[in-house]
């Protein structure tokens, strides 16, 4: 097995760092992107798994306003949530296309090019932009990701827009192309972390 270059380490940990940032900026406006699309739209604007969770949670409550705004998933829930989730949703949305873009644009038989493209997928491409393969692979993703929270125990959500979580995943897709998994899954980490608690 080869050894890590240092150069290739202090990328991954440079994404890290700027996925955690990426996350928690993200988060931080939740509320007020939320509700612009609301302002703009007849529709509700939230993550709707959460909001299922919540509402049936708080049926019986008094006040159910106040007691879905300020629900919280029990802890157990948080913790898988915000660790164990980021990371399968990450593989599944980010990883897996991505190391599958790499892999198309070189055959697979030899056995550099599948080092290239897990050489990309866990450090990224570099560079600041997106080529035209990234986006055509990345923008679908993205939207699959975000229409994913509007599934609910009881069925698909049509009233309510993923709209951070489907920006989010574009951005988590940015991330991943860029500086690799670990940026995007420490981002998507980080984000989550704060949204549940």
């Amino acid at each position: 097995m080869k050894e890590v270059s240092r150069r290739t380490f202090i990328k991954g940990m440079l994404g890290v760092v700027i996925g955690v940032g990426s996350g928690l900026a993200l988060e931080s406006q939740n509320g007020n992107i939320n509700t612009a699309v609301e302002e703009h739209t007849s529709f509700k604007s939230e993550n709707a798994f959460k909001q299922q969770m919540a509402a049936d949670e708080c049926s019986k409550s008094s006040d159910f306003d106040s007691c879905v705004s300020n629900y919280r998933f029990p802890v157990s829930d948080r913790i898988i949530y915000s660790t164990l989730y980021p990371v399968i949703e990450e593989g599944a949305y980010r990883g897996l296309p991505s190391f599958l873009l790499d892999a198309s644009s070189n055959s697979l038989r030899d056995i550099d090019n599948v080092e290239i493209a897990a050489k990309s997928f866990i450090s990224g491409s570099g560079g600041l932009t997106l080529s035209r393969r990234e986006l055509l692979v990345g923008i679908p993703a993205s939207l699959i990701f975000g229409l994913s929270h509007n599934v609910t125990e009881k069925g698909f959500d049509t009233n309510t827009i993923p709209t951070v979580q489907t920006t989010g995943g574009l951005m988590l897709w940015y991330l991943q192309r860029k500086f690799g998994f670990g940026s995007n899954t420490s981002a998507h980490i980080a984000f989550n972390l704060r949204y549940l608690n």
